[in-house]
């Protein structure tokens, strides 16, 4: 699973309209999200770097 910004929107795309971001999902992350489990990102900072970090809050 991955983050990544971009541009433009796919026809494919799901969108998401959360605290007044738009959020665009391709089909393989929408499953996730589908699930019923909250899906968090995060930003964090640790001695070893930083980064997001998205949690499904599935156990796997």
């Amino acid at each position: 699973m991955g983050l990544a910004l971009d541009e433009s929107e796919n026809s494919s795309d799901f969108k998401v309209h959360d605290n007044g971001i738009d959020i665009l999902l391709d089909r393989d992350i929408k499953r996730y999200v589908e699930t019923g489990s909250p899906v968090t990102v995060d930003f964090k900072t640790s001695p070893y770097g930083s980064g997001f970090f998205i949690n499904s809050g599935s156990n796997c």
